[in-house]
């Protein structure tokens, strides 16, 4: 059976450089992928209430009515389906289009069982998305999860990992291999530890373990994230690969930091 990657969508805006991350890597790889669109039924609950309503970006306020908001979902609907017509034709992909309208977010769990990963198509906060992460994380059999930031961009740069244990490299470590051939240029493995000696020490196992040469690997002190993402930057790198309780993630906001400020998407593994 291939591998698929499920494109998760809902709402109003979609994240288009999330999306564009989740086909480059379906082209590149032969997944099959498949886009789900969620309706909000937390959104549409809302508008039972008598207080809801809805702030524009004008900064004005409109009562927020559950026809109007079924007919605007109705809408994004129509063009998210045109929107990934378009790109699977011009990524020679065939995709499909489900529209789901009325189940709770729990039971799309188990319209994810055989996919290799799950992308996070909507736009939201960098907390929004990551909390986001946190419950699919959670629910859906994968464990992975690609999202990009609001200065997230899509380039052909190296593929980046970051990690802080074997164990964390053992996790990342077959999604990194399907993934670096999206790069043009070889890919970056920074491996972070204590100290400097153990940060090498664990790139000597992880050295052991790879199945290609021409990758480069960097040593990093746990205190170095600036150095990181910096670096992610100047290399204009294309993706990110992390797990959710690995390096950098000391305290519950700073994924939620790594999103806000990466300019590439982010791959997150549980």
């Amino acid at each position: 059976m291939t591998a698929q990657i499920i494109l998760k969508l809902g709402g109003l805006c979609p994240n288009k450089t999330a999306m564009e991350a989740g086909f480059r890597i379906a082209r590149k790889t032969g997944f099959e992928m498949q886009a789900i669109y969620l309706e909000d039924q937390d959104l549409i609950k809302a508008t039972r209430l008598g207080c809801t309503s809805e702030l524009r970006g004008s900064g004005s306020k409109r009562c927020l009515e559950i026809h109007e908001l079924r007919r605007e979902l109705r809408i994004a609907t129509r063009s998210l389906k045109k929107d990934v017509k378009r790109r699977s034709e011009r990524a020679h992909l065939n995709v499909d289009f489900e529209l789901l309208p009325d189940i709770e977010f729990e039971q799309f769990g188990p319209k994810c069982n055989g996919a290799e990963l799950i992308v996070l198509g909507e736009q939201g906060s960098s907390r929004i998305v990551w909390r986001e992460v946190l419950k699919l994380l959670d629910l859906v059999p994968t464990k992975k999860v690609l999202v990009a930031g609001r200065h997230a961009r899509n380039s052909d740069g190296p593929v980046g990992v970051l990690v802080s244990s074997l164990a964390e490299w053992s996790c990342l470590s077959s999604m990194f291999d399907d993934v670096m051939t999206t790069s043009r240029e070889a890919p970056i493995i920074y491996v972070v530890g204590e100290t400097i000696p153990k940060a090498e020490a664990l790139i000597s196992d992880i050295e052991a373990t790879l199945n290609v040469s021409d990758v480069q690997i960097v040593p990093i002190l746990e205190t170095n994230q600036a150095r990181v993402t910096r670096e992610l930057d100047e290399n204009n790198a294309g993706l990110l690969l992390l797990c959710a309780s690995g390096p950098f993630s000391t305290h519950k906001r700073d994924i939620e930091t790594l999103i806000n400020v990466l300019t590439c998407p982010l791959l997150i593994s549980a």
